[in-house]
C-alpha cells in the first residue's frame, strides 16, 4: 500500500481540476439556461405542444453532452501535459470511462497517477448531479407553464400527492 506522500500529486492536480470542472460547468448551465430562454421561451409560454417539450428537452440534453464533454476534455489535457497517458486519443478515452465512471479496460494512467482517475470519477459525480438538478428544474419549470396554459388543471405532481 503506498503512503500518502505518493498521493499527494494526484490530488494537487486533481483538486483544483474539480473547481475549474465545477465553475465551468455551472458557467455552462447559466448558459444554457440562457439559451434555451431566448431561442424557446416565448413559444413555450404560448403553447401546451407535447413535441415542443421533447424539442426543448433533447436541446438541453446535447448541449449537456457537449459541456460534459468539455470537462472530459479538460481532464484529458492535464493527463497529456502530465504525461500520465501518451496521447489526447487516450487521454479522452480515459477520461469519458472515468468521468462516466464506466472505467475503462484498455486505457491506464501511468502508475504513479492511477488515483486522478478515482478522482475523476468523483468529479463526474458531482458534475452529473449538477446536470440532473439542472435538468430536473427545467423540466419542472416547462410543466408548470404547460399546466397554466391548459387552464390551470392540476399539475402532474399534484396528481401523486394525494390532494
Amino acid at each position: 500500500m503506498a503512503s500518502a506522500g505518493v498521493w499527494a500529486p494526484d490530488w494537487m492536480w486533481g483538486a483544483p481540476l474539480i473547481a475549474l470542472t465545477v465553475v465551468m460547468h455551472v458557467l455552462g448551465l447559466g448558459i444554457i439556461s440562457t439559451a434555451l430562454r431566448r431561442w424557446f421561451g416565448k413559444t413555450l409560454r404560448r403553447s401546451n405542444s407535447q413535441l415542443l417539450f421533447c424539442i426543448v428537452t433533447a436541446t438541453a440534453a446535447l448541449l449537456l453532452v457537449l459541456l460534459h464533454m468539455l470537462d472530459a476534455l479538460i481532464w484529458a489535457a492535464a493527463y497529456v501535459m502530465l504525461s500520465a497517458l501518451p496521447n489526447i486519443g487516450d487521454a479522452v478515452y480515459f477520461s469519458l470511462g472515468a468521468i462516466t465512471t464506466l472505467g475503462s479496460d484498455s486505457s491506464h494512467l501511468a502508475k504513479h497517477w492511477k488515483l486522478m482517475g478515482a478522482i475523476e470519477a468523483m468529479d463526474g459525480l458531482l458534475l452529473f448531479g449538477l446536470s440532473t438538478a439542472f435538468l430536473f428544474a427545467m423540466l419542472e419549470r416547462i410543466w408548470i407553464f404547460q399546466t397554466e396554459l391548459a387552464g390551470g388543471r392540476k399539475h402532474w405532481a399534484d396528481l401523486h400527492s394525494g390532494d
